[in-house]
């Protein structure tokens, strides 16, 4: 979901659930409280996120179940599960990686392996003036000393697909890391990768071949680094 701020936010899902917005603060501030409902600040900018449900079995029902429900009670899931294999990986399983990649970040990846401390790991979008709109990044890794200006560390990619990873994504992250604000990012940030699937031969070579590149598969996901 792109970052938008609060009050665009709640117009938003107001619209989206046909109710008005004045009377949707109070039940999403319910939701957040029971754990239903996360929102996510941006890295970059104050009063700026997203709301996501929580719960990958609602966004499952949300996303699958309910729109399909006729096939699925004629016994046809199937064909369901294979229409909407795409929609799976990227709303469902994705928001998932996505959670466990900044954890990871936050609570188990060494200082060595993000070029610093992570006190803060956050989504952000950052604006692209060569391609006229504004790209995501999954992972923000956030340094904050006593003294010290706040500083971003690491940036990362959080891919679900069912595919190996190429070395196409390195490529990207070279380009969002060129959009970082100048005083977030003093020094080159690294960029790390994190795969479902993992990776290609080629984007195992070329991250060898450089110092600011992590490939997290997996198996690295689920151990301290």
């Amino acid at each position: 979901m792109c970052a938008a701020r609060e009050g665009s936010l709640l117009f938003r899902i107001a619209g989206r659930i046909g109710r008005p917005a004045t009377a949707i603060a109070h039940l999403l501030a319910g939701l957040q409280q029971v754990g239903l409902v996360a929102r996510f600040e941006d890295a970059f900018r104050e009063r700026r996120g997203i709301y996501r449900l929580t719960d990958p079995l609602i966004r499952l029902h949300e996303l699958v179940i309910g729109p399909n429900e006729r096939l699925l009670v004629r016994g046809r899931g199937t064909q369901v599960w294979t229409a909407n294999a795409d929609t799976v990986a990227s709303k469902i399983y994705g928001p998932h990686l996505e959670d466990l990649a900044r954890e990871w970040c936050l609570s188990h990846a060494s200082s060595a392996t993000l070029g610093g401390s992570a006190h803060d790991v956050l989504p952000a979008t950052v604006a692209c003036r060569e391609h006229r709109q504004g790209h995501e990044i999954d992972v923000v890794v956030v340094e904050a000393s006593a003294g010290a200006r706040r500083r971003v560390v690491a940036i990362g990619e959080v891919k679900s697909t069912g595919r190996p990873i190429d070395v196409a994504e390195i490529t990207r992250l070279d380009h969002l890391r060129d959009l970082l604000p100048d005083s977030w990012a003093p020094a080159p940030p690294r960029l790390l990768v994190f795969s479902r699937a993992g990776f290609t031969s080629d984007a195992r070579r070329a991250a060898a071949s450089r110092q600011d590149v992590e490939l997290v598969d997996l198996e690295r996901l689920y151990r301290s680094d």
